[in-house]
């Protein structure tokens, strides 16, 4: 597998990165808002990819989660707006907001197991219409307090800022004012990550149902999606975790009205460097916390209590069952990824051979009568050319693999596994 090392792309960086609006790169523009610190981590993006697709920032800025988090938003625009009202008052700049009708056909693979080196690994494919690659890696730095306590971990993560940006009709890239600010929100937009702690987590889209929970005794409204940020930057273990997250008030993200029908829910799988791991959902009010050996996932995954794997569907026995179109697609990964499991016994994985497993099931290799059967439900055109893939409606726009013992993560774009790039908690001075 051919290896690509950041600095072979750091030219490119200086190239398409280098110089702001007036034309150098040590001058902050002066018809911006921006903080010090805030055009300090402006200054530290770059691409990854020659295309473009990808990039990286070290987020040295105070992006003031406790003060967003007091604001209990309970849809995604309230927590746009609440994010933009702290961390960006002044900002002279109007999000291009917009929910677009694209969620039927998202995807999304999440798997965590025992590796190889002693560590522990979790995998996962992120399944989206490409409509925006505006995907970016996301450092973010320990901070202690004066007493020399963590207060919040180091963090490194990869966020899809398509919620933030409306990227359909946005062209790719950060050359201008506009799109370099809208990157100062992407902390809260991390889909999966990992910290110095070694605890991990991906979430995955549900596309049916929605979680509404009612706050009780002064408990905060918590949208989903924030639940990566919160547990990476103050958790430590899987238990840490969950014990936080019981103690808001879950609200599911895009939630048009509390209606099933214009709900993007979430699950997720969170694991952590002692091997705990679990898959968190919600039912009704109720969070349901499955552990590899509780009953709802061990009978699932054929008596298997050696690793937790989630699609897009519910585990949980007591929910209803999953819509057709949803079923079609989401089994086919599920059931892939469990005969691989099973087929392993307690053999312990290699970070390589769960990146293979997140290759089984990429979309471009999921079964394309399932995909049709999909399609014929929705708006997309369902005589797609399965030969170009320019023309589908969504791929695996990425795949990660996470290991505990090394804090690190394998990443894979856009489906191309003959190339790979490496990323650690620290970001790398390249200049």
């Amino acid at each position: 597998m051919k290896r690509i090392s950041l600095a072979m792309i750091a030219i490119a960086s200086v190239v398409l990165l280098g110089c702001d609006s007036n034309g150098s790169s040590d001058v902050r523009p002066s018809d911006v808002s921006w903080t010090d610190e805030q055009w300090a981590t402006i200054k530290t993006l770059r691409p990854v990819d020659s295309g473009g697709y990808l990039y990286e920032m070290n987020y040295t800025a105070d992006y003031k989660l406790d003060e967003v988090l007091a604001l209990g938003a309970s849809d995604m625009f309230d927590i746009i707006t609440g994010i933009k009202n702290v961390i960006l008052p002044k900002s002279q700049y109007n999000f291009p907001f917009y929910i677009a009708n694209t969620s039927l056909g998202l995807g999304c693979t999440c798997f965590s197991a025992a590796a190889e080196d002693g560590g522990y690994i979790l995998g996962r494919n992120y399944d989206f219409p490409p409509m925006d690659d505006h995907i970016m890696i996301i450092h973010t730095p320990q901070v202690k307090d004066a007493n020399g306590k963590i207060v919040r971990h180091a963090v490194v993560g990869c966020a899809d800022l398509s919620p933030v940006t409306n990227l359909i009709t946005e062209e790719r890239g950060y050359q201008d004012d506009k799109m370099k600010e809208f990157v100062l929100y992407s902390p809260y937009f991390i889909l999966d990550g990992i910290n110095d702690a070694g605890l991990m987590c991906g979430l995955m889209v549900l596309e049916y149902d929605g979680v509404f929970q009612k706050a009780k005794d002064g408990q905060k409204d918590l949208l989903n999606v924030l639940i990566p940020r919160l547990i990476l930057d103050k958790c430590a273990t899987v238990r840490e975790a969950t014990d936080l997250i019981s103690s808001y008030a879950v609200q599911t993200m895009f939630a048009v009205n509390p209606n099933p029908m214009y709900c993007i829910d979430m699950h997720f799988v969170i694991a952590d460097s002692t091997g705990d791991r679990v898959v968190v959902e919600w039912v009704g009010d109720d969070i349901k916390i499955m552990h590899a050996d509780s009953e709802d996932l061990y009978e699932r995954q054929g008596n298997n209590a050696n690793y937790v794997l989630s699609t897009n569907f519910y585990l949980s026995k007591d929910k209803k069952p999953c819509p057709e179109q949803i079923k079609e697609i989401g089994f086919w990964r599920y059931e892939t990824l469990k005969t691989q499991f099973n087929k392993l016994k307690d053999t312990k994985l290699t970070v390589t051979g769960a990146m293979d497993m997140c290759k089984s099931v990429r979309i471009m290799n999921n079964d394309e009568d399932a995909i049709k059967k999909m399609l014929e439900m929705t708006y997309l055109n369902p005589f797609i050319n399965w030969e170009d893939k320019n023309e589908w409606p969504w791929i695996t726009l990425w795949s990660e693999v996470y290991d505990t013992k090394t804090l690190s993560l394998m990443y894979c774009l856009r489906e191309d596994y003959d190339k790979h790039y490496d990323f650690g908690l620290d970001y790398k001075n390249l200049f």
